[in-house]
């Protein structure tokens, strides 16, 4: 018996490993990519109106049974010539015996300094990648309206079910990446730079992002950014509606972001690492920080002093650390614990300097201003201020406080 077992268990090894071998030598020996590379770029030009290119395309495998493509030098360009997207090299790899458990698992996705271009058209219509979509879709929709409409009866046919289907990404890494906006019309920029991004994905349940990634403005870094999130996804609910709408032209709005972000020229630092859970219960928890430290923001004419936001959780405990500038020396601090979990709480700190309410309405009539909302704020003066130090206990049923919220010489007119 124990001999029999040790043959079939040799045997097994044997033709597990000549099937490996085989594999990670015939599959790149037998396919080849770049047989099929003029194909692909007419089926792109066709279907885009675009370009693209690359120089050299091949299968990778590994010996456990994982196969992919690597393709460098790639680039993408949009029907006026201007470039969309470029990569020194993409390479990806799928594990193929999770095929047998209808898992997707792409074991490798690399892409070595990719570089998204997101080009403002002149005329400040909107994105050019947005409007090549936009007449992509109106031309699919034409076609749908010119098809003549057949009356005939269709046979109910076996169909595979794609929500049976498991995609998991273990580690998406962008390398030395860059996402530049480009305004034409106004001649100004807006980029993201970053030497190493991570994503994950696990089939809708979880995903994670990890960076460190610095914003610039022109030729100035307003934001630096170190995230490390791990979070689950919410469940999304199905359409009710299950009828088709009918074909209409599409036009997709359009906020200029490189005029707005100059608008209001927004500074900080953004430190956060956190990992975020949902039980079989529904309740939420969490563990790690959110820091975001010297904001700095412009309103219309109005400078704003610094500020910052923090806050720690562990379980379902949140500890809070705020300091908010209304205007220069009035500032509003909110700290605490609060707790959300089967024995609700909170204790809250709230203190402030004295923060004037003529200089609340001002800094209103700004923002609306910048946002280009017609007001009549300027017909309204106030006087007084606002003054608070107080201890704020609850657990959501009853009130405990001391200290004070004092308003004084409060008048509006």
């Amino acid at each position: 018996m124990k001999r029999a077992l040790k043959i079939t268990a040799i045997t097994l090894c044997t033709i597990i490993i000549v099937a490996d071998i085989l594999f990670c030598t015939l599959l790149p020996a037998l396919v080849k990519p770049d047989l099929y590379k003029a194909d692909l770029q007419k089926l792109v030009s066709e279907q885009t109106k675009s370009t693209l290119e690359y120089k050299k395309a091949k299968i990778i495998t590994t010996p456990l049974f994982s196969a992919g493509l690597k393709i460098d030098d790639v680039t993408f360009t949009l029907p006026d010539g201007s470039l969309l997207f470029s990569a020194d090299s993409i390479k990806t790899r799928i594990a193929l015996p999770s095929l047998l458990l209808f898992t997707i698992k792409i074991s490798c996705f690399e892409v070595e300094k990719p570089f998204f271009n997101f080009e403002i058209a002149k005329d400040n219509s909107n994105f050019k990648i947005v409007n090549l979509i936009e007449n992509i879709l109106n031309e699919q929709k034409q076609a749908e309206l010119d098809k003549p409409k057949e009356d005939t009866q269709t046979e109910d046919i076996a169909t595979f079910d794609a929500s049976k289907l498991k995609i998991k990404i273990s580690n998406a890494v962008f390398k030395d990446y860059k996402i530049l906006l480009n305004d034409l019309h106004s001649n100004h920029t807006l980029d993201l730079k970053g030497d190493k991004l991570q994503l994950g994905y696990n089939n809708g349940k979880t995903a994670k992002i990890k960076t460190f990634a610095q914003l610039h403005s022109d030729n100035n870094v307003n934001i630096n950014a170190n995230i490390d999130v791990n979070s689950f996804l919410p469940k999304f609910e199905p359409s009710l509606d299950e009828e088709d709408d009918k074909a209409q032209k599409v036009e997709i709005p359009f906020v200029n972001p490189v005029e707005m972000y100059r608008n209001y020229d927004l500074k900080a630092n953004l430190y956060t690492k956190l990992k975020i859970r949902q039980n079989k219960k529904g309740e939420i928890y969490s563990y790690g920080y959110f820091d975001l430290e010297n904001v700095t923001m412009k309103i219309s004419h109005i400078q704003l002093p610094e500020s910052y936001i923090k806050a720690k959780t562990i379980d379902k405990n949140i500890w809070i650390d705020t300091n908010i500038a209304a205007a220069k020396n009035q500032n509003l601090s909110v700290n605490g614990k609060i707790e959300y979990g089967k024995n609700p709480f909170a204790k809250i700190h709230i203190k402030s300097d004295k923060i004037y309410f003529n200089d609340l309405i001002i800094l209103t009539k700004a923002f609306l201003d910048s946002l280009h909302i017609q007001n009549e704020l300027k017909q309204i003066s106030a006087s007084g201020f606002l003054d608070a130090d107080a201890y704020i206990k609850t657990n959501f049923k009853k009130i405990r406080s001391n200290g004070y919220f004092k308003v004084q010489n409060g008048a509006l007119k």
